[in-house]
């Protein structure tokens, strides 16, 4: 998995999605469900870098079949990506709101995923379902720059929603917080 790893790291992604098919295929021959798992969580993620989604999905089914006793939520995670870029909403919101943890942190994918799915909720016009998906964003933003974007997302749903009172307090908290951003001037526009 170094080499893979490598070749991934290096923007090599046909290598790396080989190593990591010859790593799953392994791990699959020793039944290492760990490191099988991780193989597909690699595969699937370097197929949505190509945007290669029918790829992706087929990865996700077979890693269903493969491993059908390990309830994998990355690649459930992986799944709703998937299916909030094909614009299939109401199926992508379905599947969020079922895997979703009641207790939500700092996570990198499930940050990544939320995201994307409160810009596709916005573009297909589900505000309120893409402003209750921002507020878990922020909590799940790993580090401040995430939580800059789930800001101005969010600011711009609210004017969207013309709840200009909290978008003025959302953008007052902005300006507070982010003193530094390269986006301030945006938001004192706003």
């Amino acid at each position: 998995s170094g080499k893979a790893l490598i070749a991934l790291r290096n923007g090599d992604y046909a290598s790396a999605r080989m190593l990591y098919t010859d790593l799953q295929n392994k791990a699959r021959d020793s039944k290492d469900i760990r490191l099988e798992n991780l193989a597909f969580e690699e595969i699937i993620i370097i197929d949505l870098i190509n945007n290669n989604y029918d790829s992706a999905k087929a990865v996700i089914t077979e890693a269903k079949k493969s491993l059908p006793s390990q309830k994998n939520i990355k690649i459930e995670l992986l799944n709703v990506y998937i299916l909030a870029k094909e614009d299939k909403i109401d199926a992508s919101l379905d599947l969020y709101n079922k895997l979703k943890p009641e207790d939500l942190g700092p996570d990198s994918l499930w940050f990544f995923v939320s995201y994307s799915l409160a810009e596709t909720c916005m573009k297909h016009n589900k505000v309120n379902q893409a402003k209750e998906i921002l507020d878990e964003a922020y909590a799940l933003a790993p580090r401040l720059y995430e939580k800059e974007q789930v800001t101005i997302l969010k600011i711009n749903t609210l004017l969207v929603l013309k709840d200009y009172t909290q978008a003025i307090s959302v953008a007052k908290l902005f300006l507070e917080t982010f003193p530094d951003s390269t986006t301030r001037a945006e938001v004192l526009y706003t």
